[in-house]
């Protein structure tokens, strides 16, 4: 057997530990998988998480996205237990989560405020040529309120209560409230099956466009017409803004009338661990383009940067933060920890 030299003896570890430093030097980093949790498909906030999250993945290398249906109570959990980085969901439900007030059982702390985009209104829809004209005239009624993790079907029984009806008195009168999801909700009011199907969400979306169509005469909304209802259900539910949906609103010809109805802010939040540059950039494609943003979907028509801070019930990210300084906005009212 041949003996190797001692010259190659040396070279044989130095070559060996210079090409583990080019494969350092020239290996790709680790793809991070992020997941943001949204609404129905058919909701406002999905289109928008797509939007964004493609942009995301363009300015951040090795960034992957994934945007996944959700709702406003269920997603703070998701994304306080790490399935999820970032969220939809309202200011009220945020500030419950992160104080571990109910409906949830534990505190998300990890929760951090990113921007508020829209003011969403409870519509509350019916047929346009029907009887019900007011939420009053729901009670004894059929309707449909959304799945119980949503945050629609929450504040409907609490517009409820400020009338003094809860689901065994809705029994009682002859009605009923049904927690289905939007697609089920639809079929039935087609179908003549339901009298009403509630969402937290602006009214201009497809599912109410297409029971618009459908329906003979179209559709209307309702809200709360008596002052000392709205007075019991504001002393009750602080935290709920008044929102109004005006006659004429959108493609909606029935809707003659303007009605006020509670309603919510509609907030993108995020995990605190998640790296100041993703949330940074989110919010600067957001408001740096308005005009874009604005024709993602209609429940972002009236979107200014003013309001973005709307709503901040919990801390606010350190990336968003940064965007809202660098913009000149007063942020001394902001959570910071």
């Amino acid at each position: 057997m041949r003996k190797r030299s001692p010259m190659t003896c040396l070279w044989i570890p130095l070559l060996a530990a210079l090409l583990f430093i080019f494969a350092e030097g020239t290996g790709q980093a680790e793809t991070k998988y992020y997941r943001w949790a949204a609404g129905l498909t058919t909701s406002n906030w999905y289109p928008i998480s797509v939007t964004f999250s493609g942009k995301l993945e363009k300015d951040i290398p090795n960034l992957k996205m994934t945007v996944a249906p959700g709702g406003g109570i269920s997603n703070p959990v998701s994304v306080g237990k790490g399935d999820a980085q970032l969220g939809w969901s309202y200011s009220t439900n945020l500030s419950a989560a992160y104080k571990g007030l109910p409906p949830y059982d534990k505190k998300y702390e990890n929760l951090r405020f990113v921007a508020t985009l829209m003011k969403s209104p409870l519509c509350a829809g019916v047929r346009a040529r029907s009887d019900i004209h007011s939420w009053k005239d729901l009670i004894g009624k059929k309707v449909a309120m959304g799945i119980p993790t949503f945050a629609g079907n929450k504040l409907g029984r609490l517009v409820l209560a400020a009338y003094g009806v809860d689901e065994a008195k809705m029994k009682q009168m002859g009605g009923r409230i049904d927690n289905l999801d939007l697609n089920a909700s639809a079929d039935q009011m087609k179908d003549g099956l339901i009298d009403c199907i509630v969402i937290l969400a602006d009214p201009v979306q497809a599912t109410w466009q297409d029971l618009d169509h459908t329906i003979p005469g179209g559709i209307r909304f309702v809200g709360i017409e008596e002052p000392d209802v709205w007075e019991k259900f504001s002393s009750k539910n602080p935290d709920y803004i008044k929102t109004e949906i005006p006659a004429n609103y959108g493609p909606f010809k029935s809707h003659t009338k303007s009605v006020s109805i509670p309603g919510d802010c509609s907030v993108i939040f995020a995990r605190a661990d998640v790296p100041d540059e993703i949330v940074y950039n989110l919010v600067k494609h957001i408001f740096d383009h308005l005009e874009d943003t604005r024709k993602i979907v209609g429940g972002v028509r009236n979107l200014d940067l003013e309001t973005a801070t709307a709503g901040d019930t919990i801390p606010v990210h350190p990336g968003a933060l940064k965007y809202f300084k660098e913009k000149g906005l007063d942020t001394s009212k902001l959570i910071i920890k």
